[in-house]
């Protein structure tokens, strides 16, 4: 559906007139033209109406300005259609195919007439905005979904050429796109939601060539399309001005050098200029008729605008079409006029106008419209050539003015034979390597011979210079003629995109590409200077265009990592035996000459070593050293040992170091020293910060027979208890018990005093010694104690201060709990002195033990259930009843559930709470009603998360549904979600139809009566007052009804004649009621169609909304009997279809929803 703004015109379900215009050439070898005027040289009239009524189905008549004949070629009882499927589709649609053999009219599935005779041929489905291809005759291309097809129009056979899998649909360019006249590239629109993007597609090497994300403006976009020639991708926006969304803009192939091209977005097409230039041919519209102009002409390259129509003393154009799809014609522009209340004098009929400027146009004649709505409009689309035209008229009638559409016509201009007559087409130009097709086009002859040899119409070549190719065409008696065609071989540019460079890390380059006047980096950049600060080496490749010729060249940046520098570390001196820590940095990676790998590591050499570690990046390594001497330990000497008397002094002397440092504090190499006693002194000797250490012994001898006794220190010990007495000061000795050794073991029952008498040889001495005797402590574990297993129990020690446990224990009170009969010992001390004893602990066999487990607390949501498990026991009864260990449980509240568990005789309980969490409270918007076409947007609320089942995450969506149809939401909250149905209605557009006249009898006073039904919308408004949509009438003469039908959106008017005649028979024919019901509906899988009243075999179409036929059955004789015919749906698209039955002109027509 197409909407135009500032309520120019409403494209729906129509049925417009046609007219197809043929000329013969005069222009090229074998064609003619009308002949040239110029402009404002023409006196327009006002409209005025046809001056022969409506002509009947295939009636020709000669059109008065031109002298042409015309043909009626469309008649919607002939073709048992109505609306827009009796027209051709659209002024920038081109109508006929490749070879001219077959026309295609609008509307899905879309009539194929035969491009001769113009009589129609059969029904195709044809892709969504389907266009002929420009090379082979029976494809067509269009989108379905998100892929691009080609369609056999004869085979009705679909090949997807591309899937677009990251949109969800992909659109021929809303109805207004074409593919370029060499089937290569085409526009299209990617739409995923309300998100668009524009898309070039190469055809030819299956490959996108650039897109454009415009997002949500994609709903300011009028249409999209590739240019003619494919050098330019132009998409005009629906408002008028020179904001990112308004006017019209000009892309390369890669959808970059975005460029303004025109402000005004009126009626236009895409097309070539005398020049050879890609234009755009636009309405200036009724802002621009203070220039005087209401036709321009704009460059898509953006180097200018050109006016073309003067708009003087007010006359000019205004509200019509124009169409350029003259291919192999450039350099004109096609216009169907319209006159309208605004501009009455406008030129209501059919030109072409040259694209140079110069004012000069064709005339080929009226085109009998009379004002009207957009659905009456002329729309004319000329054939590649230039030579034939198509258009629609409603020929100023006023039955066919108030149906949805009219009939369709064809006019041919008188030819003029020019005898053997060969066109060699149009001089091309080709890049350097390049192929190109020479199409050569003749009369009056039957073999084609090109100057290569080749003898088929069609050649490709391929020459390496500019070339001159010559077409032979001879006729079955000899005779020939000769045309040339030049294909220019244009060079190709010399690609430079400069020396390699080198760089270090880090840095920049500019890199600057000569040869053309375009550039495209494989950067995506299109300047010929780019910047670039690569990490690593890196070729760059560069395109180069001149003249639409293009090579490539590239250009390497070699980077050189930034060096590091290896530090080892600082060198070191150790002593020896010692270790040493070596700490490398630089970079990230090491390897000493150990062989470690770690940035640290640790040795000790025996001598002075060097060692080297190897730093490196991942990209570049350095070394460094590092040196650590071992400085030998010194030999220290303290000298000999000395002995001297008791009194005298001597001096000690070090050697082997600098430094000294003796246990006496001293640190001088020499001390003097004076012990009372033998003494050993040591030294420590440091050289080089190394140190070792030497002893030395001085001996102190006696002067005379002085004898000092000592038997010790007093001892005490524990009662039974042995200890060693020691006595010294002299070099013999005898005790109080009798023993003469200087030592003597003793083991007294009671506290003792030991004497012991020392001499020397000289003198003597004595002392005493005492040896207290402590008794032991009377140790006590307790008593004996009897314990069930499982349990515990204390126990008490005492006798003493101090306590200590076979179990390790050192408190007075132990407590304990053995599993099995245990024996306990505790030592205790007094004094010093212990004594051990024990205590058993016998333990009997314990009551099973039984811990009750519910499970953790669950949180669920509502409507949900979860399984409870308890353990702790063998048997379980829960506060449901249950006795199994798991129960499954859906509150519909939070509630808690109590279990018993036991074991034996042992009971335990525990409970666990199930939450229940409450589903979100999911409001969704209305079930809409929509109009097909339309957009409408659903919503939800009451959570935080929403997924719909277009796999959509907003909380609203849009959606333009082609059938009734379901979507679902699930909204989700705190982990809980609920699930949401909205049904979109979708209502056909409105068709109207009144049905057939009726003829019915009168005799005297007694009239029959009719019964009309009318069919195309919901809603029915008959001029006799009825809303019902049948309603039978008896008039007494011959009557014309008419019916408004609505959808409840738009309306449609039609009329229906019931002729009244006298009856000629009193014959009453037999009375036969037809019937068919569809049931159940809605229906899933299978449908029940009952029929009654049909007398013979009987076929029932099942159609969708489109009016596509997808499946047929056979409801087999009937014999005016009913009968039920099961059909099996299941395969079939979801949402509303037709069920259709036929027979003898009577059709039964039920809706149903498959879901």
């Amino acid at each position: 559906m197409k909407k135009k703004i500032r309520g120019k015109f409403l494209l729906k379900g129509i049925s417009i007139s046609m007219l197809l215009l043929f000329f013969t050439p005069n222009k090229m070898t074998g064609q003619s033209y009308p002949d040239q005027v110029q402009l404002p040289n023409v006196n327009y009239e006002t409209y005025q109406q046809p001056g022969i009524s409506l002509p009947g189905y295939l009636e020709t008549f000669t059109e008065s300005l031109s002298g042409s004949s015309v043909t009626r070629i469309s008649d919607r009882n002939i073709f048992n259609v109505t609306g827009q499927r009796l027209r051709h589709n659209y002024s920038r649609d081109q109508t006929w195919n490749s070879d001219e053999t077959l026309i295609k009219m609008a509307g899905y599935p879309a009539a194929i007439l035969d491009a001769e005779t113009y009589e129609f041929l059969y029904w195709s489905d044809i892709p969504s905005y389907g266009r002929w291809s420009h090379t082979q005759p029976n494809i067509m291309y269009g989108t379905d979904g998100n892929t691009f097809v080609s369609h056999n129009v004869n085979s009705n056979q679909r090949t997807v050429l591309h899937r677009f899998s990251n949109y969800a649909s992909v659109d021929f360019g809303f109805g207004e796109g074409n593919q370029d006249k060499f089937d290569r590239y085409v526009g299209l629109i990617g739409k995923n939601g309300n998100n668009s993007t524009l898309i070039v597609y190469d055809i030819q090497n299956n490959v996108v060539t650039g897109t454009k994300d415009i997002g949500s403006n994609g709903n300011e976009l009028d249409w999209f399309s590739v240019s003619q020639l494919g050098g330019f991708a132009v998409a005009q926006y629906k408002d008028n001005g020179t904001g990112a969304t308004a006017g019209i803009k000009s892309y390369n192939i890669n959808m970059t050098n975005e460029q303004h091209i025109y402000h005004n977005t009126e009626h236009g097409d895409l097309g070539v200029d005398a020049y050879g230039n890609e234009v755009i041919v636009e309405y200036g519209g009724e802002s621009e008729w203070n220039s005087n102009f209401s036709l321009y002409m704009a460059r898509l390259d953006g180097q200018g605008v050109t006016k073309l129509f003067p708009y003087i003393n007010g006359k000019g154009i205004w509200g019509g079409h124009i169409s350029t799809q003259n291919v192999d014609r450039p350099g004109w522009a096609y216009i169907s006029e319209q006159c309208c209340p605004n501009n009455p004098v406008a030129p209501a009929e059919i030109f072409a106008i040259k694209l140079d400027g110069s004012g000069t146009i064709e005339r080929y004649g009226k085109h009998n419209a009379a004002p009207s709505s957009y659905l009456h409009e002329t729309q004319v689309v000329p054939n590649r050539n230039g030579t034939k035209m198509i258009f629609a008229s409603n020929w100023n009638d006023s039955a066919v003015m108030s149906q949805s559409g009219s009939p369709s016509f064809v006019l041919e201009y008188p030819q003029v034979s020019q005898g053997m007559t060969v066109n060699a087409g149009n001089d091309v130009s080709v890049c350097e390597g390049q192929s190109t097709n020479l199409t050569a086009y003749g009369t009056g002859g039957t073999n084609f011979t090109w100057s290569t040899g080749e003898t088929t119409q069609n050649i490709e070549v391929t020459p390496s210079q500019t070339t001159t190719y010559t077409v032979t065409l001879t006729d079955n008696s000899g005779n020939s003629v000769t045309d040339e065609v030049v294909v220019t071989v244009k060079s190709l540019p010399v690609a430079n995109a400069g020396e390699d460079v080198t760089i270090n890390e880090g840095e920049s380059v500019t890199l600057t590409a000569t040869g053309g006047d375009t550039f495209l980096w494989n950067t995506s950049e299109t300047s010929a200077s780019i910047t670039v600060n690569p990490t690593v080496t890196t070729t760059y490749t560069v395109q180069v265009i001149r003249q639409g010729c293009s090579s490539e060249d590239t250009v390497v940046v070699s980077v050189t990592p930034t060096p590091i520098t290896a530090d080892a570390g600082d060198d070191t001196t150790i002593c020896e035996g010692e270790s040493v820590t070596l700490t490398a940095s630089g970079g990230s990676d090491y390897e000493w000459s150990t062989g470690e790998t770690s940035q640290s590591i640790t040795v000790n050499p025996t001598t002075t070593t060097n060692y080297t570690v190897t730093v490196s990046n991942g990209q570049t390594s350095a070394s460094d050293s590092v040196l650590v001497t071992v400085n030998p330990l010194p030999t220290a000497n303290a000298g000999s040992d000395i002995t001297i008397t008791d009194g005298e002094s001597t001096t000690l002397t070090a050697t082997g170091g600098t430094l000294y440092v003796w246990s006496t504090g001293e640190t001088t190499s020499s001390i003097l020293v004076s012990p009372t006693q033998t003494t050993t002194y040591s030294v420590q000797v440091t050289e080089n910060n190394c140190s070792s250490e030497a002893i030395v012994t001085v001996t102190v001898e006696g002067t005379g027979p002085t004898v000092t006794a000592d038997a010790g220190e007093d001892v005490t010990i524990c009662e039974n208890a042995s200890t060693t007495l020691t006595a010294s000061g002299g070099t013999s000795y005898e005790w109080s018990t009798g023993e003469t050794t200087q030592s003597i073991e003793v083991t007294p029952s009671t506290t003792t005093t030991y004497t012991v008498l020392v001499s020397d040889g000289n003198s003597s001495d004595s002392d005493t010694v005492l040896v207290t005797v402590n008794p032991l402590p009377s140790a006590s574990a307790g008593y004996d104690i009897t314990i069930t297993a499982g349990a515990s129990t204390t126990l008490n020690a005492s006798g003493g201060t101090e306590f200590l446990w076979s179990t390790g224990a050192t408190s007075q009170n132990l407590t304990v709990w053995p599993t099995e009969t245990t024996t306990y010992s505790v030592t205790v001390t007094e004094n010093n002195c212990s004594s051990q004893d024990s205590v058993t602990v016998f333990v009997m066999p314990e009551e099973p033990v039984v811990e009750a487990n519910a499970g953790d607390d669950v949180t669920i949501c509502e409507n949900a259930t979860t399984t409870l498990s308890a353990s702790g026991g063998s048997i379980y009864e829960w506060s449901t009843g249950e006795t199994t260990q798991s129960i499954t449980v859906n509150p519909v509240t939070t509630t808690t559930y109590t279990v018993h568990v036991s074991e034996g005789n042992v009971t335990d309980s525990d409970t666990v709470q199930v939450t229940v969490s409450p589903l979100p409270n999911v409001v969704t918007s209305d079930d809409p009603t929509i109009e097909y076409g339309q957009y409408t947007t659903l919503s939800a609320s009451g959570g935080t998360d929403y997924i719909w089942s277009t796999g959509e995450t907003t909380q609203q969506i849009s959606v333009s549904p082609t059938y009734t149809s379901i979507y679902t939401v699930t909204v989700s909250n705190n982990g809980c979600a609920r699930t949401e149905n909205i049904q979109v209605n979708v209502v056909d557009l409105v068709s109207a139809d009144a049905g057939e006249d009726v003829e019915i009898c009168a005799d005297g006073d007694d009239n029959t009566s009719a019964t009309l039904r009318a069919t195309g919308g919901l809603y029915y408004q008959w001029s006799t007052g009825e809303t019902t949509q049948s309603i039978t009438v008896s008039p007494e003469e011959s009557t014309e009804y008419e019916v408004m039908v609505s959808n409840g959106f738009n309306y449609e008017t039609d009329r229906v004649n019931v002729y009244v005649n006298p009856c000629l028979s009193t014959v009453e024919p037999e009375v036969v009621n037809t019937e068919m019901l569809v049931f159940p509906n809605p229906a899933t899988s299978e449908i029940n169609v009952k029929v009654s009243g049909f007398d013979n075999d009987t076929k029932i179409n099942i159609y969708d909304m489109l009016g596509r036929l997808i499946q047929t059955n056979s409801i087999g004789t009937t014999s005016h009997g009913a009968v039920t015919k099961k059909i099996n749906v299941s395969n079939l698209p979801r949402g509303m279809v037709l069920v259709t039955l036929n027979q003898n002109g009577k059709v039964h027509t039920k809706k149903i929803v498959l879901n």
